[in-house]
């Protein structure tokens, strides 16, 4: 038991969190907060032409492109890396890559123009 505690009392000291505690937040980073998870939601949930070209729930392949759009973003990584890391992540297909990666680059676009920015792919 006292063992349990301390190595519970360890991890939470060595947590770290990628937000703050509602409880620690001021009043202006709860609104930043809920405006961010707002925008997020709003990507997420945007249709996009072609989905269907995926199987399964759009919305796991749409998470791991928003999750590495600022690699995209910044030539990091090619819409071809993109297609591989989906596949690395369980993502199939139904349809060939030529016919998916439109999906994902007008996903991608999208995005952008939500948070401002330029991008060429």
């Amino acid at each position: 038991m006292l063992v349990q505690s301390v190595r519970q009392h360890i991890l939470q000291q060595h947590m770290v969190n990628a937000y703050p505690e509602p409880s620690d937040m001021t009043t202006e980073e709860k609104v930043a907060m809920k405006k961010r998870e707002e925008r997020k939601e709003k990507i997420l949930n945007h249709k996009v032409a072609g989905e269907m070209y995926t199987n399964g729930n759009p919305r796991k392949w749409k998470e791991l492109v928003l999750y590495k759009f600022n690699a995209v973003y910044r030539e990091e990584m090619t819409l071809q890396q993109l297609l591989d890391y989906l596949k690395r992540n369980n993502i199939t297909f139904n349809q060939s890559e030529k016919l998916v990666i439109y999906p994902i680059r007008e996903f991608l676009l999208y995005i952008a123009k939500e948070v401002g920015k330029d991008l060429n792919v």
